[in-house]
């Protein structure tokens, strides 16, 4: 069936259209649409919307980008709302990729305003993820799982994306959870959004549910798991070729590698991701980039290459209003500072801390109070270490995490 069908299509004797159209020079005309005009307009949208879809695998977003903008100004000339309300979602993942993010919550709101004027659950079950993953990059990770929690099961129904919404509700669940150390929860989630991949064949739901699920792991501590699904997940890219996602896997996975003493092999890997990072303009996933480097280069013992990473890292999350990722930046730079003796390194932990507890993020606030413990035994301050130590060890147990309160227990232990 045409694409022009598949959407809907004006009668064929169907009286002209006349719509006003604001012009770049601020003037309002009004422009007379004949039947056969709309029609071949019409298609236009539906085949720029279909281009995008071929295109995000192989990350070309700024071609991405020009489809999407010259899709959005037909819809609003044509007043085509079911299409508007599709390109709207669209618009709101490019400005989150772009960083401009005030634009995809605008984008956003204008999409789930449509998608229930019009009861279209299927742009609202799309809309909902994409504005979701908005709250999520800002570091309003609550929000976003809240909203998820809200709408339950997002219905399998397509609008212009190339991921059915169930597997998207599943491995969402598992990104936003693991930041507020709901590790069961987000686990449980990830592995669903496996299964629901494997059991439609699906490759691209597939490695996005590895690795989210990897993402899970990793944060929790247990990292052989998150090794083994991250690797699948990275031979799963470079035969399927996912080109833009790559990076984001090998970067995270040398990050787990390093945790687990396999130095060269991590340092290999980031490297390599981080050139690749650097050969594009844009990037999904720059964050966890930059900052699986700068951890990888510290367990290294390479602080001078870890703190330009962790550094860059701060800059991008603090122009992009990232402020979650801006937590663990302040964090990344203030274990750096520890491990060098820096007296700096307080005010770090102290910044990120006053980003991170009012939002949430459990696990990176009892990093901080671990990097904090290990910064008073080393400054010699028994008490406040003391402290600060039995805070981590607690919250890590509280959640379930592991690697991480053996590494406060041994901080304890050389208290005396």
């Amino acid at each position: 069936m045409p694409i022009s069908a598949r959407r809907g299509s004006a009668p064929r004797h169907a009286a002209p259209i006349v719509r006003p159209f604001l012009f770049s020079s601020g003037h309002l005309r009004r422009c007379v649409i004949c039947p056969e005009t709309r029609r071949g307009s019409q298609l236009d949208i539906d085949i720029r919307i279909e281009l995008r879809i071929a295109l995000v695998p192989l990350g070309d977003w700024d071609r991405i980008g020009d489809h999407l903008k010259k899709a959005e100004v037909l819809a609003r000339l044509l007043g085509e709302q079911h299409r508007l309300g599709q390109i709207a979602t669209l618009m709101m993942n490019q400005c989150r990729l772009i960083g401009d993010y005030d634009a995809a919550l605008k984008f956003g709101q204008e999409a789930l305003t449509i998608a229930r004027t019009l009861g279209d659950r299927s742009i609202e079950a799309v809309a909902t993820f994409a504005h979701y993953s908005t709250h999520a990059v800002r570091g309003e990770y609550a929000e976003a799982a809240k909203m998820l929690e809200q709408k339950g099961k997002l219905r399998a129904e397509r609008s212009g994306s190339p991921v059915i919404p169930p597997a998207m509700s599943e491995y969402a669940l598992a990104l936003v959870l693991a930041p507020l150390g709901r590790f069961d929860e987000a686990i449980g989630h990830g592995e669903a959004a496996v299964r629901v991949a494997e059991e439609t064949d699906h490759p691209w739901r597939l490695f996005l549910g590895l690795l989210h699920l990897g993402w899970a792991h990793l944060g929790r501590g247990d990292f052989p798991r998150a090794c083994r699904v991250l690797e699948r997940c990275l031979h799963f890219s470079h035969t399927w070729q996912f080109v833009d996602r790559t990076p984001d896997v090998a970067a995270t996975l040398g990050y787990a590698y390093a945790i687990a003493d396999r130095t060269e092999e991590s340092v290999a890997m980031v490297a390599g991701a981080v050139k690749e990072f650097r050969a594009r303009r844009h990037h999904v996933a720059p964050f966890t980039i930059l900052l699986s480097a700068g951890k990888t280069y510290l367990a290294a013992g390479r602080d001078d290459q870890a703190i330009n990473y962790a550094r860059e890292t701060l800059a991008l999350t603090r122009r992009r209003g990232a402020r979650g990722v801006e937590a663990t930046a302040l964090s990344l730079i203030a274990d750096i500072a520890t491990a060098s003796g820096a007296e700096k390194a307080e005010g770090y932990y102290h910044e990120a801390l006053s980003l991170a507890e009012p939002r949430g993020l459990r696990p990176q606030v009892a990093h901080c109070h671990f990097g904090l413990g290990k910064f008073y035994r080393r400054r010699g301050d028994r008490e406040r270490a003391e402290k600060h130590l039995t805070t981590a060890m607690a919250m890590y147990h509280e959640m379930g995490m592991i690697y991480w309160p053996e590494q406060a227990e041994v901080e304890l232990r050389q208290l005396g």
